[in-house]
C-alpha cells in the first residue's frame, strides 16, 4: 500500500512539473509609442524580462513605466517611453529639448505653449514624439499654389498639401499630378504644384548610319585605298510616348522602331600591308561573322598593327 501512495505522488508530482505548475501565464500589454503589442508571460517577472522576451530594447535614456526592475504579480499595462531630440521652432525661434516620451501635445503643454486660434502647428498635436523631429509653432504659414500653370499664394489653416488645396477650392481632377504628395505636411514658403497630365505617341524617322567593310586589293599600292561602293545612310520609324505636364513636354520614353530604309554598306579596297622586317605575331579566323558566308584573318604583326584580309 505504502508503494503505491509513493508511485501515485510520484506520478503527480511529474505531471505538476509538465503541466508548468506554479507558474501563472498572463497576457500583458506592452505600449511602445504607437505600437502596442500583446504577450503572453509566466508571471511573476520582472518588467525588463517581459521586454527581453518581446525582443523590445532600451536605449540609453529610455525609461519604463512601471520601471524595469519592478516585479509584476499581475497583468499590468507597461509603457515604454523613448529620450528623443526635437527641434522647436515658435515664431522664428528654434530651441533643441530632450524628452522622454510623449506626443507633441505633451511637449507642448510642458512648454506652457497652447496653439492659439490663427496659429499654425507643423504637425498633429497626437504625433508621438521621436528623434530629429521638427515642430513649428507660428502664425499661419504662407504656401505657393501653381494651378494649370497659374500661381498665387495662399495661407491655408490645414497641415497637408491635400487639405490646402481643399481650403483654396481646387480639386484635383484624374488627369491632374499634384506635387508633393496630398499627405505631405505643409512648410512655410511650399510651393505646390497641379499639372494637367497628357500623353501623346510621336513618330520619328531617324538615320541609320551604314557601315564600312574593308577588302584587300593586291593591284593596289601597299597602304592605299580605294572607294569601291559608297555608303547610303538608311532609315528607321522610331515611335515615343511623350509626357506633357501643362502642355509642355516633360519626358519621352521609347516604345518601338523599324527600319524604313536599309542602310548600304560602303566598301573600301585596301591594298596589301608592307611587311618587309615583320613578323606575325597572331593570326585569328573569324567564319562567316556578318552572315554573309565570308570571314576574315585577323593579323596582328610585330608593331603592333592589325591587318583584316578578308576571305
Amino acid at each position: 500500500m505504502k508503494r503505491k501512495f509513493t508511485l501515485l505522488l510520484a506520478f503527480l508530482l511529474a505531471l505538476c512539473l509538465l503541466s508548468g505548475c506554479g507558474e501563472k501565464k498572463e497576457t500583458v500589454l506592452i505600449r511602445d509609442r504607437e505600437v502596442s503589442t500583446e504577450l503572453e508571460v509566466s508571471l511573476p517577472a520582472t518588467v525588463a524580462e517581459i521586454l527581453r522576451e518581446a525582443e523590445i530594447v532600451l536605449r540609453e535614456g529610455d525609461r519604463t513605466e512601471p520601471a524595469p526592475d519592478t516585479v509584476l504579480q499581475e497583468p499590468r499595462e507597461i509603457v515604454v517611453m523613448r529620450e528623443c531630440v526635437v527641434r522647436l521652432t515658435v515664431d522664428g525661434r528654434t530651441r533643441t529639448l530632450t524628452a522622454t516620451g510623449g506626443t507633441v501635445r505633451d511637449l507642448l503643454e510642458r512648454e506652457g505653449l497652447v496653439p492659439a486660434p490663427g496659429q499654425w502647428l507643423s504637425c498633429d498635436e497626437d504625433e508621438w514624439l521621436r528623434d530629429g523631429m521638427e515642430i513649428r509653432l507660428s502664425a499661419r504659414c504662407s504656401v505657393e499654389i501653381s494651378l494649370h500653370g497659374s500661381s498665387f499664394v495662399f495661407a491655408p489653416e490645414g497641415k497637408t498639401v491635400g487639405e490646402a488645396l481643399n481650403e483654396a477650392g481646387i480639386i484635383p481632377g484624374p488627369d491632374d499630378r499634384v506635387t508633393p504628395d496630398m499627405k505631405e505636411p505643409l512648410r512655410d514658403g511650399m510651393q505646390i504644384r497641379v499639372c494637367r497630365m497628357s500623353y501623346e505617341e510621336l513618330r520619328e524617322t531617324q538615320p541609320v548610319r551604314y557601315d564600312t567593310r574593308y577588302e584587300r586589293d593586291e593591284s593596289l599600292e601597299p597602304g592605299t585605298e580605294r572607294l569601291l561602293t559608297p555608303g547610303v545612310e538608311g532609315e528607321k520609324l522610331v515611335r515615343f510616348r511623350v509626357t506633357y505636364a501643362d502642355g509642355v513636354e516633360e519626358s519621352r520614353e521609347w516604345i518601338a522602331e523599324e527600319i524604313t530604309r536599309a542602310p548600304v554598306e560602303e566598301v573600301v579596297l585596301v591594298g596589301p600591308k608592307d611587311t618587309t622586317g615583320l613578323t606575325v605575331v597572331s593570326k585569328k579566323v573569324y567564319y562567316d561573322c556578318d552572315g554573309s558566308g565570308h570571314g576574315y584573318y585577323e593579323i596582328t604583326y610585330s608593331d603592333g598593327s592589325v591587318e583584316y584580309i578578308r576571305f
